[in-house]
Protein backbone atom coordinates (compact mmCIF):
# COMPACT_ATOMS: atom_id res chain seq x y z
CA UNK A 1 0.00 0.00 0.00
CA UNK A 2 1.51 3.27 -1.09
CA UNK A 3 0.78 6.30 1.08
CA UNK A 4 -1.37 8.93 -0.60
CA UNK A 5 -1.64 12.42 0.80
CA UNK A 6 -4.16 15.20 0.48
CA UNK A 7 -2.42 18.33 1.75
CA UNK A 8 -0.90 17.18 5.06
CA UNK A 9 -3.28 14.24 5.63
CA UNK A 10 -2.57 10.66 4.69
CA UNK A 11 -5.71 9.28 3.05
CA UNK A 12 -4.69 5.63 2.93
CA UNK A 13 -4.56 3.31 5.91
CA UNK A 14 -2.43 0.24 6.46
CA UNK A 15 -4.13 -2.92 7.77
CA UNK A 16 -1.17 -3.98 9.91
CA UNK A 17 -0.87 -0.52 11.46
CA UNK A 18 -4.59 -0.50 12.31
CA UNK A 19 -4.35 -3.99 13.81
CA UNK A 20 -1.34 -2.94 15.87
CA UNK A 21 -3.22 0.13 17.13
CA UNK A 22 -6.22 -1.98 18.19
CA UNK A 23 -3.92 -4.54 19.82
CA UNK A 24 -2.18 -1.81 21.85
CA UNK A 25 -5.51 -0.48 23.10
CA UNK A 26 -6.69 -3.97 24.09
CA UNK A 27 -3.37 -4.65 25.80
CA UNK A 28 -3.66 -1.40 27.77
CA UNK A 29 -7.17 -2.30 28.98
CA UNK A 30 -6.22 -5.88 29.90
CA UNK A 31 -2.96 -4.85 31.58
CA UNK A 32 -4.62 -2.27 33.83
CA UNK A 33 -7.18 -4.84 34.99
CA UNK A 34 -9.28 -1.96 36.32
CA UNK A 35 -12.58 -3.48 35.39
CA UNK A 36 -14.23 -6.13 37.46
CA UNK A 37 -17.58 -7.80 37.01
CA UNK A 38 -19.46 -4.60 37.79
CA UNK A 39 -20.39 -2.89 34.58
CA UNK A 40 -22.55 -3.24 31.51
CA UNK A 41 -23.38 -6.72 30.26
CA UNK A 42 -24.88 -5.84 26.87
CA UNK A 43 -23.84 -2.76 24.91
CA UNK A 44 -24.87 -1.14 21.62
CA UNK A 45 -22.23 1.19 20.19
CA UNK A 46 -23.05 3.49 17.29
CA UNK A 47 -19.97 4.67 15.40
CA UNK A 48 -17.85 1.81 16.71
CA UNK A 49 -14.99 1.78 14.22
CA UNK A 50 -12.80 4.70 15.31
CA UNK A 51 -12.29 7.38 17.94
CA UNK A 52 -14.47 7.27 21.04
CA UNK A 53 -16.64 4.55 19.50
CA UNK A 54 -13.69 2.21 19.01
CA UNK A 55 -12.42 2.97 22.51
CA UNK A 56 -15.87 2.25 23.95
CA UNK A 57 -16.03 -0.96 21.97
CA UNK A 58 -12.64 -2.10 23.28
CA UNK A 59 -13.29 -1.16 26.93
CA UNK A 60 -16.71 -2.82 27.09
CA UNK A 61 -15.66 -5.94 25.17
CA UNK A 62 -12.26 -6.58 26.71
CA UNK A 63 -12.54 -4.71 30.01
CA UNK A 64 -16.04 -5.58 31.20
CA UNK A 65 -16.37 -8.63 28.92
CA UNK A 66 -19.78 -7.35 27.88
CA UNK A 67 -21.59 -8.62 24.81
CA UNK A 68 -21.27 -5.80 22.31
CA UNK A 69 -22.94 -4.89 19.05
CA UNK A 70 -21.28 -2.12 17.09
CA UNK A 71 -22.71 -0.21 14.15
CA UNK A 72 -20.30 1.53 11.80
CA UNK A 73 -19.80 2.60 8.22
CA UNK A 74 -16.59 1.37 6.67
CA UNK A 75 -15.85 0.69 3.05
CA UNK A 76 -13.92 -2.24 1.66
CA UNK A 77 -12.55 -1.36 -1.75
CA UNK A 78 -12.32 -4.69 -3.56
CA UNK A 79 -10.91 -3.22 -6.76
CA UNK A 80 -7.90 -1.40 -5.34
CA UNK A 81 -7.28 -3.71 -2.34
CA UNK A 82 -7.45 -1.08 0.39
CA UNK A 83 -10.07 0.11 2.82
CA UNK A 84 -10.59 2.90 5.31
CA UNK A 85 -9.17 2.68 8.83
CA UNK A 86 -12.56 1.92 10.40
CA UNK A 87 -12.95 -1.25 8.37
CA UNK A 88 -9.46 -2.43 9.34
CA UNK A 89 -10.03 -1.52 13.02
CA UNK A 90 -13.21 -3.60 13.18
CA UNK A 91 -11.53 -6.51 11.39
CA UNK A 92 -8.78 -6.48 14.04
CA UNK A 93 -11.29 -6.12 16.88
CA UNK A 94 -13.25 -9.12 15.60
CA UNK A 95 -10.04 -11.14 15.27
CA UNK A 96 -8.93 -10.48 18.86
CA UNK A 97 -12.39 -10.97 20.37
CA UNK A 98 -12.67 -14.33 18.59
CA UNK A 99 -9.23 -15.38 19.88
CA UNK A 100 -10.24 -14.52 23.47
CA UNK A 101 -13.70 -16.07 23.12
CA UNK A 102 -15.61 -12.82 23.66
CA UNK A 103 -18.89 -11.83 22.00
CA UNK A 104 -18.45 -8.81 19.74
CA UNK A 105 -20.56 -8.33 16.62
CA UNK A 106 -20.23 -5.37 14.30
CA UNK A 107 -22.66 -4.31 11.61
CA UNK A 108 -21.37 -2.38 8.62
CA UNK A 109 -24.19 -0.19 7.32
CA UNK A 110 -24.88 3.29 6.06
CA UNK A 111 -27.64 5.41 7.52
Amino acid sequence: IKPRFRKSFCITSHPIGCEYNVYNQIYYVKKRNLFLKEGPKKVLIIGSSSGFGLASNIVTTFGFEAKTIGVFHGEKNYFQNYSNEGWYNIAALNKFSKILGLYSKNINCDA
